[in-house]
């Protein structure tokens, strides 16, 4: 067993390893977005934003809600609060096939110059193998060995890792017009928070490109 070989094997395993976490890293991406051609773009810094998020969870509602609220102060509008008991205003709490137009007067009697309305639904589900990738140097004889192996905890895995998909929309509380839309997605993993804020930061980010912050 020499020095060279020694290195040459640990190189390979450092390489190996930065292949693994690559494929184990998340994305978030702005999938496609449309903004009204008629509609001269307005930033909407400074003015109030009546956010709703639409989920078939509650949890994950309340996630949605709380993570675009955020987005919208960061980005310097104000966020007008929107809750169960306004839906139920609206006229139910299961509200996500309800046209955002029901939710207008509701803007326009709290002040708001838009509606800004968030879909947020699971994208992709897959089960979580268990499954762990492990590197190691050996010797063999009279030289020396990489092995790689593989192993599963007990049992298996039985947890599923879920990626999650967000559709927002900006509508103008005075014509009722739809002025900008986009959707993004996230790649499967169990931080849900941390998906919904990149998703909220993907989506809005794509709204001030387009000129509406």
């Amino acid at each position: 067993m020499t020095m060279a070989t020694i290195r040459q094997a640990t190189g390979l395993c450092a390489s190996l390893v930065l292949l693994a976490a690559a494929g184990c890293a998340s994305t978030t991406r702005l999938d496609s977005q449309w903004s009204d051609p008629a509609a001269a773009p307005t930033s909407l810094q400074g003015a109030k934003l009546l956010v709703v998020c639409d989920a078939d969870e509650a949890p994950l509602r309340q996630i949605c809600q709380d993570q675009m609220r955020a987005e919208v102060t960061a980005r310097g509008a104000t966020a007008v609060a929107f809750d169960d008991a306004d839906r139920n205003i609206a006229g139910t709490a299961a509200s996500a096939s309800r046209p955002t137009a029901d939710y207008v007067g509701i803007a326009r009697d709290r002040g708001a110059t838009a509606v800004l309305r968030t879909r947020a639904m699971t994208s992709v589900s897959r089960p979580d193998s268990g499954v762990s990738l492990g590197f190691g140097l050996g010797t063999f004889g009279s030289g020396v060995g990489l092995g790689v192996g593989m192993s599963t905890p007990v049992g298996g895995g039985g947890n599923a890792t879920v990626g999650y998909a967000a559709e927002t929309s900006i509508t103008d509380v005075r014509s009722g017009k739809l002025l900008w839309t986009g959707r993004a997605t996230t790649a499967p993993s169990k931080e849900v928070n941390k998906q919904m804020a990149e998703l909220a930061t993907a989506l809005l980010a794509g709204a001030q490109k387009a000129g509406w912050f």
